[in-house]
């Protein structure tokens, strides 16, 4: 279940190419249209998955494991970046509560806390 769900949000980051690049500076391009037209629906047809997957979790980790696996890493990883790319990055998790929850969970372990914390400041 973890390699399909790291999967699955890897293509989704992928499918966001185009928009990435424009919105990291790398590009110049109409950030506004491709937000729009590729970012938002990007979004709307991928969030419900990862929504779903924690509505079947028990343990509020992607894959329903005991203890936080990869794929945990990865979105919440991937999804702090978001909240920096996004122009509406606070909110993000609007109508994906679990996403949310998750996200926040992550974040308060203790070791992930210190990282933070303690890591360069940088723009994504």
């Amino acid at each position: 279940i973890a390699d399909a769900l790291a999967d699955q949000y890897a293509d989704f980051v992928t499918s966001l190419q185009n928009w990435l690049v424009v919105t990291a500076g790398y590009v110049e391009a109409d950030e506004d249209a491709l937000y729009q037209s590729l970012y938002a629906p990007t979004k709307a047809k991928n969030f419900p998955f990862f929504e779903a997957a924690l509505k079947k979790s028990t343990t509020g980790w992607y894959a329903n494991t005991p203890e936080l696996t990869h794929v945990d890493v990865f979105l919440a990883a991937s999804l702090e970046w978001l909240t920096r790319l996004d122009k509406n990055g606070d909110k993000l998790f609007e109508g994906y509560p679990l996403m949310e929850a998750h996200y926040k969970k992550f974040f308060a372990l203790p070791a992930i806390k210190k990282h933070v914390a303690e890591r360069p400041e940088r723009p994504y």
